[in-house]
């Protein structure tokens, strides 16, 4: 599929604080990623389960945590997906220097 325009920052704010993402990792991975309304986020997936900090930053999306990625800020842009599905939990795309998680917000 192909993304064009990123989502600006008021959009990924919307999408991020308060909500739950469900979605893979890099295609393969299931993960489930909260972010508390004061940017206080849980990522848990099969082989972690880490605590750590979100913000939004130039239309990007910030992620530090202490446990990964030397605690150094991970930023990278969020994108809509439009072949993506609730079903298949891949409305959007979060790509960043780690990795690519496609994801669905829950309800």
């Amino acid at each position: 599929p192909r993304y064009s325009v990123h989502l600006d920052s008021g959009a990924i704010k919307a999408l991020v604080f308060g909500h739950t993402w469900i979605g893979q990792v890099n295609e393969s991975l299931p993960f489930i990623q909260q972010v508390d309304t004061d940017g206080t986020v849980a990522y848990r997936s099969e082989r972690s389960f880490i605590i750590g900090a979100a913000t939004v930053e130039k239309d990007q999306l910030c992620l530090r945590f202490e446990a990964d990625f030397q605690g150094r800020k991970n930023c990278g842009y969020v994108y809509h997906n439009p072949e993506g599905t609730v079903g298949k939990q891949n409305e959007y795309v979060y790509v960043n220097a780690r990795s690519l998680m496609y994801f669905s917000v829950m309800p």
